[in-house]
Order: C-alpha cells, then sequence, then structure tokens
C-alpha cells in the first residue's frame, strides 16, 4: 500500500512539472531563435529570466508540499484545515485538470483540529483519489469533486467529500471499509485505503468516518470533536 502511494505521489509530481518544465523550455528556445535572428533584447533576457526563476521557485515548491506530507511525524497538534487543504489542491489540482475533473472546496468552519496534519492529507488524498478513479470511468461532460467543511452546532466539525461519478453498488457499499476489500481490477487497486483511512480518523482523531450514496454519487463525511 505504501509503494501504491509512493507511486501516486511521483505521478502527481510529473503532472505538476510538466507543464513550468515545457513552459521553461519553450521561454530558452524562444530565447536561443531571437539570438539567431539578431532580435534579442536586454528586456527580452530580463522577462525570460524572471519566468524561469518563477517557475522554477513553484516545482521548489511542489517538493516542500510532497516532503512535508511523508514526514514521519506523529506528534498531534492543533492546526488549521485551510493549511491542509491549501496543501492538498496544491498537490492534486494539476492532475485533476487533466482528467478534466473539476474541484470545489468551500470552507466555513473546522478551522481548528486536533491531531496530525499529514495523517488528515492522507485521508482526504485518498477520498479524492478514489473518486477521480470512479470519475474516470465515467463518460460525462462535467465532472467533479467537491469539499466542504463546516461547524457543527454540538461543537463538532464535518468535512464532507463527494463526487458525482455514479455511486457505490448498494450491495456493497456497507464492506468498502473492511481490509482487501476493492472494486477496482485487479492490479488497480490494494483494498487498503479506506480501511486505513478509517483507522487513522477512528483512532488517532478521536472521529468518525461514514459513507452514503447520494444523486449521481457518493458522499464521504468525516466527524471531528474540536
Amino acid at each position: 500500500a505504501r509503494h501504491a502511494q509512493m507511486g501516486e505521489m511521483i505521478g502527481m509530481i510529473a503532472h505538476q512539472w510538466r507543464q513550468p518544465l515545457n513552459a521553461m523550455s519553450g521561454a530558452a528556445v524562444n530565447l536561443g531563435l531571437r539570438q539567431q535572428i539578431g532580435m534579442i533584447k536586454d528586456e527580452d533576457v530580463k522577462e525570460a529570466s524572471k519566468f524561469i526563476q518563477k517557475s522554477a521557485q513553484q516545482m521548489s515548491q511542489t517538493i516542500d508540499d510532497f516532503m512535508n506530507f511523508f514526514n514521519s511525524n506523529s506528534e498531534k497538534e492543533f492546526f488549521n484545515l485551510t493549511d491542509v487543504i491549501g496543501n492538498l489542491e496544491n498537490m492534486i489540482i494539476a492532475q485533476l485538470k487533466i482528467h478534466g475533473v473539476e474541484l470545489e472546496i468551500t470552507v466555513e468552519g473546522c478551522l481548528e483540529i486536533h491531531g496530525n496534519q499529514n495523517e488528515l492529507t492522507h485521508v482526504l488524498l485518498n477520498l479524492i483519489t478514489n473518486a477521480r478513479d470512479a470519475l474516470n470511468a465515467q463518460t460525462k461532460a462535467q465532472k467533479k469533486i467537491t469539499i466542504h467543511a463546516y461547524d457543527e452546532p454540538d461543537a463538532t466539525c464535518s468535512i464532507k467529500v463527494s463526487d458525482n461519478g455514479g455511486g457505490i453498488d448498494v450491495a456493497i457499499i456497507d464492506k468498502i471499509f473492511n481490509p482487501y476489500f476493492t472494486t477496482k481490477e485487479q492490479g488497480q487497486g490494494t483494498g487498503i485505503g479506506l480501511h486505513m483511512a478509517k483507522e487513522i480518523i477512528e483512532r488517532n482523531f478521536n472521529g468518525a468516518i461514514t459513507v452514503r450514496n447520494i444523486d449521481d454519487g457518493v458522499e464521504f463525511t468525516l466527524n471531528f470533536n474540536t
């Protein structure tokens, strides 16, 4: 499962880097062509230099985001959910765009959660990649994943992750948190991701995770005591 997760991460980094690398290469080629025909100006060099530096900094930030995710620190602390979702968006947004999936995020509460930030990132990333895979199996024009975080009246926090990927067969929806249970083809899934997510939320956050089918999709709800 860990190897599969690392492979997924490498794929995400590749997606994040491909566009800036192509753009940087294009800027360099453009400068070379202008030099060959004697039309290069100092301003052209300055603009290209600034663009390449900015792109390189963005690529460096991508590495920092993923290194922080793999940080083995398991200490619990109070952290801001907006930071988690911001880092998560940086890691996954490029890959979702390539697959034609829209990501909608709304944070109306849950600003402070007690636990391990990387572990919550792992859970949310697992839910999003599962939703992406379900959407990839669909032929619909609009593919969408929604994250909605809000405070409950009883001082708990809820995070809902939903999609319009067709939902889960009612005959198996109660089994998806079981270890080694997967609906994916052989070699496509380990059947351990959702089980790990449930363990993390219940044991390390003293919370709960539930699932239900909604209109043309599925919705996972994470509840935390705040």
